[in-house]
């Protein structure tokens, strides 16, 4: 049974924060035993076929602490961003196209309505309950064609696409499309004298079809530094084949990125593509046998990861076995078996480990924690 009293002061209210244009921040819980949420109720007010709804919207705000905020690196960098940006012609193609295809409450050609998503129904689900009431009068019968008033409201009014038409051409002009064909190549074409791979299209490797593709559209494939967004192609990219004085460069360089991925945005989500890239220097350091730079870079990185707490970092490369490069590996290094062995052991790494494959179970408040810490 509807309570008058209660009705009447939920309308007030409504009515009292509408004319104010405010809202209540409050405290909402599902029952006794839920964790609290901090909510907003906004007011609402409308005319309904039944008459009139005068209530409240709630909306879930986040705490401090539930906001997350990360920097990620920029899609599009140097050359790229000029190749790719849209010149004069090319914007004012689309801003045109967008004008003629804009529909407005005040013209009289009723597109306005007829587009209005409150007056769109879903197609899919027109189609589905269609079919669901034809075939329980049918059940022998085949489904019947799109109904067209369902069809009407997928398709483009015949008035509308005429007006546009010209816009339409002018963006397809400026915004040229053309076929690539993918060229053969011949054994001989490979850098390095050997033969290319059975595996990918006319015998080439992806990478060697990811190259193609970049000559072909005139991108650039000189690389110049590691970066951080690709650092692992590109420390291959600048060591292969390079000199001693070009690899030990690039060696630092991929040590700064490292570095910047670690501490300058979020260890701990990038925590593979810096392990990824340590790996790679660790087996290209083992093919030149020259194991001294990286040796001594990576008692650093563990020295720096343990006393930054970046727990996670450090099980993810004991579990890998990423350790220092040992002389059977390289002659000319000065670190034993033993010694690369006992690199990886250390009480707090273990005890993480410990935590994570046994049977306690770990609740996600405190996966969270973890990751925060």
């Amino acid at each position: 049974m509807l309570d008058d009293s209660a009705q009447t002061a939920v309308s007030a209210l409504a009515h009292a924060l509408h004319e104010e244009k405010m809202v209540i921040i409050c405290k909402y819980g599902y029952n006794k035993s839920s964790s609290p949420k901090l909510v907003s109720l906004s007011p609402h007010l409308c005319e309904r076929a039944n008459g009139a709804f005068e209530g409240f919207y709630m909306h879930f705000l986040p705490f401090e602490d539930d906001l997350r905020l990360y920097t990620f690196a920029p899609l599009l960098d140097g050359k790229a961003k000029d190749t790719y940006q849209p010149n004069d012609e090319e914007l004012a193609a689309v801003g045109d196209l967008i004008d003629q295809l804009t529909v407005s409450k005040d013209d009289d050609d009723g597109y306005f309505d007829q587009l209005n998503p409150k007056n769109v129904r879903n197609p899919y689900l027109q189609r589905l309950f269609n079919s669901l009431q034809y075939r329980a009068v049918h059940p022998n019968d085949s489904l019947p064609e799109l109904d067209p008033n369902v069809l009407s409201q997928m398709t483009m009014p015949a008035e509308l696409a005429i007006r546009s038409e010209a816009a339409r051409d002018k963006v397809k002009k400026v915004f040229e499309l053309k076929k690539i064909e993918k060229p053969k190549f011949k054994k001989n074409l490979i850098a390095d004298g050997t033969e290319p791979s059975t595996e990918g299209v006319d015998g080439l490797t992806d990478q060697m079809e990811t190259l193609v593709t970049a000559n072909v559209l005139g991108i650039d494939n000189t690389v110049s530094k590691v970066g951080t967004v690709s650092p692992v192609e590109d420390f291959t990219a600048l060591t292969t084949g390079a000199d001693d004085h070009t690899f030990e460069k690039a060696i630092q360089m991929a040590i700064n990125v490292a570095k910047d991925l670690i501490y300058s945005f979020d260890g701990q989500v990038y925590a593979d593509k810096v392990l990824r890239l340590i790996s790679v220097m660790r087996e290209r350091s083992v093919e030149r046998n020259s194991p001294t730079t990286f040796n001594q870079y990576l008692k650093t990185f563990k020295a720096e990861v343990l006393e930054n707490k970046l727990d996670i970092v450090w099980s993810k490369l004991v579990e890998r076995k990423i350790t220092l490069i040992q002389q059977e590996e390289a002659k000319t290094s000065s670190v034993t078996k033993a010694e690369a062995r006992e690199f990886l052991t250390t009480t707090k790494v273990e005890k993480i480990i410990t935590q994570q494959n046994g049977s306690k179970k770990v609740d996600d408040d405190d996966m969270v924690r973890r990751i925060e810490h």
